[in-house]
């Protein structure tokens, strides 16, 4: 006995995300697909049924997020609360000065903070905000395999195997590599059975 399946879906029913810059909603692409068989290998004795299942899915993602101005990048923070220099610290008082203008000097950033700015991109959208489209990227396979063995009338054996492998892939919210995330799970699973018919009341 044999059964095949598919199923397909787009953007078709989705709706625009508010904050997308096109008048379309987001791509969107899953089809998911599979069949088993099944049957008899020696009659009334031996028995196999196997199954496959694939998922594969497209979907952009909207990433909206707040970075760096340019001006912050160069370390003016004029309009923000007032940023104190930790190296005027006085001992007597605890207190520090103010930077001039609220500007950080050039000689005073960090240079792995500045070395970090080089992967997040300037903001593309008013109110320092930087939005992209992303695609995100599903990929999935699931076997399962079961065979049944009838030795005699008091003894049977069956054994199961069953392997699921997903990868997943998530761009960072600035499509770079700062965020993101990818996962490969693969996963194995093996059962070998025997009983033993002793009597009418006993297994």
């Amino acid at each position: 006995m044999a059964t095949f399946l598919s199923l397909f879906e787009t953007r078709f029913f989705d709706a625009r995300n508010f904050f997308s810059r096109s008048s379309e909603p987001e791509d969107l692409k899953r089809n998911q697909f599979g069949g088993t068989l099944g049957g008899p290998v020696i009659r009334d004795r031996l028995f196999f049924f196997g199954s496959y299942e694939g998922t594969r899915q497209r979907l952009a993602s909207l990433q909206n997020n707040l970075v760096p101005s340019r001006d912050q990048r160069r370390g003016s923070m004029l309009g923000l609360p007032a940023l104190y220099d930790p190296a005027t610290t006085d001992p007597a008082t605890r207190r520090r000065q103010p930077f001039e203008g609220n500007i950080i000097p050039a000689s005073r950033l960090d240079p792995i903070a500045t070395a970090l700015l080089n992967y997040i991109p300037e903001p593309n959208s008013p109110g320092d905000r930087y939005i992209i489209t992303t695609a995100q990227k599903l990929t999935e396979n699931q076997y399962n395999f079961r065979t049944d063995y009838k030795a005699t009338e008091k003894d049977s054996f069956f054994f199961r195997f069953t392997q699921d492998h997903r990868t997943q892939e998530n761009p960072g919210p600035f499509g770079t590599i700062v965020g993101g995330k990818q996962d490969d799970v693969l996963s194995i699973n093996g059962v070998l059975s025997y009983t033993r018919l002793f009597s009418p009341t006993k297994i």
